[in-house]
């Protein structure tokens, strides 16, 4: 008799959910954490009852029923496959800042993941809309006078920022 393998028969919305069960906990030594409680041990129980508490908040268009929450954590904890995106990863124990990298898990070449302590600046994610300060800004930020003297280009001819006797 042949074994039926989970991965091939997965539904869109079956893999979406492991998905993101396997991006949102790390499991060693027999216990999980969540990505953004990892002092805070979890059993499986607690994994199981948060993410579907998590689900019904976060996508509420899909039906959360036994049969495929039965699926969602055989492949996401269960089974051992090769598949890193539907699987909850084995954490090093490593917490580690990678300026400049989103992703919340970074694969060592051990197989293991460091959890990413670096979380983009709120500030980066604000945009300036010069206009909104109308032609001041403009003028400040339009002229070349004012952006030589920014840059510390003082000496350019006719700038009023010259330096040059006269």
């Amino acid at each position: 008799m042949e074994t039926k393998n989970p991965l091939n028969d997965l539904t869109p919305e079956q893999d979406q959910l492991i998905r993101l069960l396997a991006s949102r906990y790390l499991r060693q030594e027999n216990r999980f954490y969540h990505v953004d409680q990892p002092n805070q041990p979890l059993s499986r129980r607690d994994v199981e009852q948060t993410f579907m508490y998590m689900v019904g908040r976060a996508l509420p268009e899909i039906t959360l029923t036994t049969e495929t929450m039965k699926i969602v954590f055989r492949v996401g904890i269960e089974l051992q496959h090769t598949s890193r995106e539907l699987t909850i990863p084995v954490w090093s124990g490593q917490l580690r800042s990678y300026p400049g990298q989103n992703d919340r898990l970074i694969w060592n070449p051990s197989g293991t993941v460091s959890l990413n302590a670096w979380r983009q600046p709120e500030y980066r994610q604000r945009r300036v809309n010069r206009g909104r300060y109308g032609r001041f800004s403009n003028w400040v930020f339009g002229s070349s006078s004012f952006s030589f003297f920014l840059l510390g280009h003082c000496h350019s001819s006719g700038s009023r920022f010259s330096s040059q006797s006269g």
